[in-house]
Formats: C-alpha cells, sequence, structure tokens
C-alpha cells in the first residue's frame, strides 16, 4: 500500500498522470482486501486520501469509476471515524472529478457529512439543483 503512495506522489511531481492512475489502481486492488474489517479500513484513510488528491490536484479523471470505488470507500471509513469534516472535503474533490451521471451518491454523502457537522443542507441541496 505504502508502494501505491509513494508511486502516485512521484507521478504527481512528474506531472505523469497515468503513473498516479496506475497507482490508484494498485491502491484500489489493495483495498478490496482490506475493507472487510473496520481496523484495515482505518489504515486505508490516509492512503486513499493520500492519492484522491493527487488525481484532483492532477485534474485525473480518465477513470470515473475508480475515482467512485476509492472515494466511497473513504466515505465508509470517514463516516466510521467521525472524520466529517475530511469527507466533505474528499467529497468536493470527487465533485470536481466525476461525470454529473456519478455523482448522486457523492452528494448524498457530502449531504450526510454536512448534517454531522452542523452545516446547512439547504446550501448543498441548491448546489445539487444548478448542476
Amino acid at each position: 500500500m505504502s508502494r501505491a503512495v509513494e508511486a502516485a506522489a512521484k507521478g504527481f511531481k512528474c506531472g505523469i498522470n497515468i503513473l498516479v492512475v496506475d497507482a490508484g489502481k494498485q491502491l484500489w486492488n489493495v483495498c478490496s482486501h482490506l475493507q472487510e474489517s473496520k481496523g484495515n479500513r482505518q489504515k486505508l484513510e490516509k492512503p486513499i486520501a493520500e492519492v484522491l488528491g493527487y488525481l484532483k490536484e492532477l485534474k485525473e479523471d480518465s477513470e470515473p469509476d475508480l475515482l467512485l470505488l476509492l472515494s466511497q470507500l473513504f466515505f465508509k471509513i470517514a463516516w466510521e471515524n467521525e472524520h466529517y469534516k475530511t469527507g466533505e472535503a474528499v467529497a468536493d474533490m470527487m465533485l470536481d472529478l466525476l461525470p454529473k451521471t456519478m455523482q448522486r451518491s457523492v452528494w448524498e454523502a457530502k449531504m450526510g457529512f454536512m448534517s454531522k457537522q452542523g452545516k446547512n443542507e439547504l446550501q448543498a441541496i441548491s448546489s445539487i439543483k444548478e448542476a
């Protein structure tokens, strides 16, 4: 897992999007085997956030399914650990990258994170209507 994050970091520094995407795929392969245990999921939060951050900075949206898989797992982890602010931030990143047709679950997660923080969900609802 650390090798995937390291590869993503190097790809990001070099500006080679495909390296970051491939690292994200490697990370998902690891995550898919570790996501069943809550203890394992806790260890996945930081690596997933880092790789999603690199993909966002590069504006890499060529693999929306990968973005959605990683973000959904991240949302589950953030929710379990009560990291609502981080969850909302990742939701915002994914809304910038994912096509409109794939954003529904991200909006739902964002609304949940906002609600848990006591924020006004009406702002998010108006954003959904605009989108």
